[in-house]
Parts: C-alpha cells; sequence; structure tokens
C-alpha cells in the first residue's frame, strides 16, 4: 500500500493547482491572440475595401523603388491566414503572390506579424497618394 505524508501530498497539491493555472493562463493568450488577430484581420480588410472604393493601390512600403501592388483580402480561419497580392506592373510570369501560414505554428508567428503590418504600410501609403 502507498503511503503519502502530508508534505508529499501538500506538494502534489501546489503541483497541480500550478499547473491547472498555467494550463488555463495559456489557452487565455491563445483566445486572446485570436480574437486579436480577428480584429486585425477585420480592419486591414475594411482599408482594402476602401482602397478599391477610392481606385487605387496599395504601394510598396520597404523600398525606394514604388512597387504598385493590389491586394486581395485576408482570409483567417480556424488555422490557416492567407495572404494574396498581384504586382501590378511586372512581369506577368511573377505577378501573383500567395502565402499561407500555420496559425497553430510558432516559427510563423513573426512571418504574420510582419506581412500584416507590410499590408498596412502598404495600404496607407496608397490612400496617402
Amino acid at each position: 500500500m502507498l503511503e503519502l505524508t502530508c508534505l508529499q501530498i501538500a506538494v502534489y497539491i501546489i503541483h497541480y493547482h500550478i499547473m491547472r493555472h498555467q494550463t488555463t493562463t495559456n489557452e487565455k493568450d491563445l483566445r486572446m491572440k485570436a480574437s486579436t488577430l480577428k480584429t486585425n484581420v477585420n480592419h486591414l480588410n475594411e482599408l482594402l475595401a476602401e482602397l478599391k472604393r477610392r481606385d487605387c493601390y496599395a504601394i510598396e512600403p520597404d523600398s525606394t523603388w514604388e512597387s504598385v501592388y493590389e491586394i486581395k483580402p485576408i482570409v483567417l480561419n480556424d488555422r490557416f491566414i492567407y495572404f494574396g497580392t498581384i504586382e501590378i506592373y511586372s512581369n506577368p510570369m511573377n505577378k501573383v503572390e500567395k502565402l499561407r501560414f500555420n496559425l497553430n505554428n510558432p516559427e510563423h508567428e513573426e512571418d504574420i506579424r510582419y506581412f500584416l503590418r507590410w499590408t498596412r504600410r502598404a495600404i496607407n501609403k496608397g490612400l496617402r497618394s
């Protein structure tokens, strides 16, 4: 028969509560991250609709050569986020770029942030011109 001391039982109880708290905190963080991402994507899609309504294009924000892009609406589902751009004045073979990132993959997190920022800056630059 297994006999546990009061100290061992207390350690197990504390460990249980710590682990339970950590998993719920991580789940809350993931839910907050998902809702923030959804809000950002909805805002960017509204800006893309405004850009299209004004009959303007997004402009490359990171380069001195200001390439002109038509950015497709960003699609967000449970596992993936999709970005699509068409470079207007380029070679037809290199014209379309489609990107897909897995939301559950931590390695894609920085890329998703980068493309959301790039999209927002490109749209703002297109709206200003």
